[in-house]
């Protein structure tokens, strides 16, 4: 399926004709990207992963020989990339990465370690792989880039995950036992390796947003196609006030997504740079909205919505794995809060150069109650903290979000190049009863922590001790992170992950 869009000038969007790309612009990219996320998601994410993440932590950072070598195949097609970031021990935090990278006298690196979840490994050509890196004396370096082909001696690539959904992108596992790469194939410098990562990581999660919408969109042109033809007691489904507001208010949701990407794409196309937290507003707010239309799309089509062939049951299963990828939306959230709470300027400052001083002031009681120096903040105890910081979070993700949007509906335009000053409106007054939503929803202190205890041993006790795991398989937990895993796939220590 790649090699086909390879050849049609799909794997190198951003890079100039010249060197076999398609010489577009990031923002004109991603319009392409969402136009084919559209129709078919899998295949929209897979041409994301090797355009917007692999290639763009591989070509920029690669080193002129590495370049000479895979740039024009990577640009062109030829060559499939991807991104191996993620172990069983480093999810959301990659700084817990166990793979190593032993320099050797000749200034050469033996790698070791295990990958999970790295999409289009299985099928690609090399990959972005990250490891903890020691000099020749032992000494620590810190996490660094490499380019590593996926053919190499050593390379071993093992089952593929079985997915919820994206079925046509494979996920997949691999290990490096041992593989010698020259000086040349490292990516960057020494112990930067999560710097060199930071810059695709970003635009990926632009790129969640653009998924995001895609698949909103196409959620609701099927079940507004069916809500015209589909007739209740009430008459028209379409017609039923119920009904009606629901798709306008997602509607409106999904024209306000459109306007932070617009507003987003402009940005990149004129060479500003978006600052890092609109990226997590991106990456937080956009999955969020588009998940709960094509849950309201399924539910308004009734049983035929949860039939496995319909569109919206595919669109679901794939969008539902957005609100994990590149950052889950608790963890960017809690993130989002934390910061805020150290420098509120951080936010503060963003929503002032987006015109939306009036937001700081919308957001003040979530920003108040996180401000670790105010009389009434005293004493609180640590997993209150955690709360506020977490509610605060998507408030301000939702402010970033909201300000980016509405500075885009005042230059009167969205996409295509089109102006419509009424969908526009629409779309900030529901962006904004969802910034209320979200300010409101601060909470006073909770007993909860109280009875989880009681909760979970009543849990157990009406289920039983009972795992599902597929014949001849044993669950155990690694004895570094205490997280679950299958044995067999346990990391192996004497192969230094």
């Amino acid at each position: 399926m790649l090699i086909a869009y390879g050849r049609r000038g799909f794997c190198g969007f951003t890079w100039p004709e010249a060197q076999g790309g398609a010489g577009l612009t990031v923002g004109d990219g991603f319009r392409v990207l969402r136009q084919i996320s559209a129709i078919d998601l899998s295949h929209g994410l897979a041409i994301g992963l090797h355009n917007f993440l692999a290639c763009q932590t591989i070509l920029h950072h690669a080193t002129p020989a590495a370049f000479a070598r895979h740039g024009e195949p990577l640009i062109s097609g030829r060559e499939l990339a991807a991104f191996a970031l993620t172990e069983l021990s480093a999810g959301s935090d990659p700084r817990r990465i166990r793979s190593t990278a032993h320099q050797l006298a000749d200034g050469s690196w033996r790698l070791r370690g295990r990958k999970i979840w790295s999409g289009l490994a299985a099928w690609g050509d090399v990959a972005a792989f990250f490891a903890r890196a020691y000099d020749t004396d032992g000494r620590d370096l810190g996490i660094t880039a490499f380019l590593l082909p996926l053919d190499a001696p050593g390379v071993v690539h093992l089952d593929e995950a079985v997915t919820m959904g994206l079925r046509s992108v494979v996920q997949s596992a691999f290990e490096v036992h041992d593989t010698v790469l020259g000086a040349e194939m490292m990516l960057g410098e020494a112990g930067r390796g999560l710097d060199v990562a930071q810059g695709s990581m970003m635009l990926c999660r632009l790129g969640v947003s653009v998924f995001s919408h895609a698949g909103m969109i196409r959620c609701l042109q099927a079940v507004s196609e069916y809500a015209a033809e589909r007739t209740i007691s009430t008459g028209s489904l379409a017609a039923n006030p119920v009904v009606a507001d629901l798709l306008e208010e997602h509607l409106a949701l999904a024209h306000g997504l459109d306007l932070f990407l617009e507003g987003c794409f402009g940005m990149l196309d004129r060479g500003e740079t978006i600052p890092a937290p609109v990226y997590v507003a991106s990456k937080i707010v956009g999955p969020e909205i588009a998940f709960d239309a094509a849950d309201a799309s399924l539910q308004l089509m009734g049983g035929r919505g949860y039939i496995e062939t319909n569109v919206v049951a595919r669109v679901l299963r794939d969008l539902r794995v957005l609100r994990i990828f590149e950052g889950p939306t608790e963890t960017l959230a809690a993130y989002l809060g934390s910061i805020a709470s150290v420098k509120p300027a951080t936010i503060t400052e963003v929503l002032e150069a987006t015109s939306a001083p009036d937001l700081v002031g919308v957001i003040a009681p979530v920003l108040d109650s996180i401000h670790p120096k105010r009389p009434e903040n005293r004493g609180v105890s640590r997993e209150e903290w955690q709360r506020r910081g977490h509610h605060a979070g998507l408030a301000i993700a939702m402010a970033l979000f909201l300000a980016v949007a509405r500075r885009q509906a005042a230059t009167g335009v969205s996409a295509m190049g089109e102006s419509d000053p009424v969908a526009d409106a629409r779309a900030i007054d529901a962006l904004e009863r969802a910034l209320r939503q979200r300010v409101q929803a601060l909470r006073p202190p909770s007993a909860a922590a109280t009875t989880t205890d009681a909760l979970t041993a009543r849990i157990q006790l009406l289920v039983g001790d009972v795992r599902e795991q597929r014949g001849g398989e044993q669950w155990s937990r690694d004895p570094v992170t205490d997280v679950p895993f299958v044995s067999g796939t346990e990391p192996d220590d004497s192969a230094g992950v």
